[in-house]
């Protein structure tokens, strides 16, 4: 894949700091941006580079790109007990003030690529009303329960934390996330919002697609299931049909939205 220059730097956002990667495309004025919001325990590049992947072809075809690490994950200082779903939304909301404040694009004109838990995460920024025109969810987690499987169920570490899948994390997030639905954050939001899944995601069932797209009070998108790929796309076909839906949608986006 050829390379595409980004350029690196670390925002505040809050009590941390978060580094983040810029690419802009050449030779557009004003391109529309995307930024790309990582599951749990993820990172900038992702499963599989996903998000590096992505960020190149969506660059190639005009937008603005944004990757960052979530407070907690990836190269952020912070402990991985900083992470939450309302520090993760600060930690996005971060970036859209210095997309407002600098000329890498167009800040009228800003979408989002989530993944897995940053599918969550989206979600409840569209409900705090964080000015987002387009989302685009891959294997979009919609609520959280406990694994019934007792070796990934969250152990107590303190008072304060637990372990779960190999993370320290704080109980307050435990606690946010188990009584958070992502369906209920979106539900009659004027957005256009397409849902790509897995059939055979095992990780995030097709249930948490079907709440979300229950939610949606237009249905202009319809959902893409990848039939036989799991939650990680882990085939060159799966990846395949990921990105073509990805890049579809978006540049469906670059001419409609305004």
């Amino acid at each position: 894949m050829e390379f595409v220059k980004e350029d690196f730097l670390r925002l505040k956002s809050g009590y941390y700091d978060i580094p983040v990667l810029i690419s802009r495309p050449e030779g557009e004025d004003n391109p529309p941006i995307i930024i790309f919001c990582h599951g749990f325990g993820g990172n900038k590049t992702e499963k599989n580079r996903m998000f590096f992947r992505l960020a190149s072809k969506l660059n190639k075809k005009g937008f603005t790109t944004i990757r960052f690490d979530f407070s907690g994950f990836g190269d952020s200082p912070a402990p991985s007990t900083a992470f939450s779903l309302s520090q993760a939304v600060l930690d996005l909301e971060s970036v859209f003030v210095y997309l407002n404040k600098n000329t890498y694009g167009d800040p009228s004109r800003i979408g989002v690529v989530a993944y897995s838990l940053g599918g969550l995460v989206c979600a409840k920024a569209l409900g705090d009303r964080l000015p987002i025109k387009f989302a685009c969810m891959i294997s979009a987690v919609e609520h959280f329960s406990p694994p019934e499987e007792d070796h990934k169920s969250p152990k107590r570490c303190t008072d304060t934390s637990f372990w779960f899948r190999g993370y320290e994390i704080s109980t307050d997030f435990i606690e946010e996330l188990m009584s958070f639905k992502g369906a209920e954050a979106i539900r009659n939001k004027q957005i256009p919002i397409k849902f790509i899944h897995g059939s055979a995601d095992q990780t995030v069932n097709l249930t948490h697609l079907v709440n979300y797209f229950s939610a949606l009070s237009t249905r202009d998108y319809p959902p893409v299931i990848i039939d036989g790929a799991d939650h990680y796309y882990m085939k060159d076909n799966h990846q395949r049909q990921l990105d073509d839906a990805v890049i579809s949608f978006a540049c469906a986006m670059k001419n409609i939205v305004q």
